[in-house]
């Protein structure tokens, strides 16, 4: 084993495993072993890089104190190679990684964690006639989990109407969920009811995109909304939404035979 002897001299980098470089100690007293043992418990110097290395595995592992970071670095040098599994307490699942989506008309309320956005500011454009009524909304709608999301609504008079919707689901998981699309119409006791459901399992992580026609025979009495809604089952990472969402209405009562 090389001579052992005391010195004030800055340390030298350890190279361990696939290049990550640990600088052991501080200035001070220092043992220097270039060629010899290295010493627990005491600050150790070396003239050239030291390279651990374990064939059959990890090549080096660091336990600490509960709360004490098992490492400690000289400087902030970026080092090249070094992966990471959370930064700052993070998944890199959950970091926002680019935007991919626009917004053709108003602006941006909402960036998903896979990029893609939703727009405020929507753009409706309708159409009303005698006997017909057509409502266009530009945009997209976000759908939380658990919760009935209102798409769109459609104003009718009085009168037997034969609606009809069309909406794209959106789901940028790759996990399939439940998504459940209706008519939410009002009855002849005052309430609400649901009409015309229709259900979908739209994943992919490429964006799994499904159109869905919700429609049915709807009798006001009185003026009234017809209202477009939908919800989902699972707490995903990114929440689905709508796109491309329209009604129409078509005057059944006052047809002629």
């Amino acid at each position: 084993m090389a001579n052992v002897r005391r010195t004030t001299q800055r340390l030298a980098p350890v190279v361990i495993g696939t290049g990550l470089v640990l600088y052991f100690g501080a200035v001070g007293v220092t043992y220097a072993a270039t060629g010899g043992t290295f010493l627990l418990g005491k600050s150790n110097s070396a003239s050239t890089v030291t390279k651990l290395t374990n064939s059959k595995g990890t090549a080096l592992s660091l336990v600490s104190k509960s709360g004490t970071p098992p490492l400690a670095v000289s400087n902030s040098a970026k080092v090249p190679r070094l992966n990471a599994d959370l930064l700052d307490g993070t998944s890199v699942g959950s970091l926002q990684h680019r935007i991919s989506g626009a917004c053709s008309k108003g602006s941006i309320s909402t960036v998903r964690a896979n990029g893609s956005v939703a727009c405020s500011g929507v753009t409706v454009i309708s159409a009303v006639a005698s006997n017909a009524v057509s409502l266009d909304a530009k945009g997209s709608q976000s759908v939380n989990p658990g919760a009935d999301a209102t798409i769109m609504s459609l104003s009718l008079p009085a009168g037997t109407w034969l609606v009809d919707a069309h909406l794209d689901t959106v789901n940028f998981n790759s996990n399939g969920d439940f998504f459940r699309c209706w008519l939410n119409v009002p009855d002849n006791s005052g309430g609400t009811k649901n009409v015309g459901g229709v259900t979908s399992t739209p994943s992919g992580t490429t964006g799994a995109v499904t159109g869905m026609q919700p429609g049915g025979v709807v009798s006001l009495d009185a003026p009234g909304a017809v209202i477009l809604q939908c919800n989902h089952d699972g707490d995903l990472p990114a929440a689905p939404y709508t796109e491309g969402q329209r009604m129409t209405a078509l005057r059944v009562d006052s047809l002629n035979p």
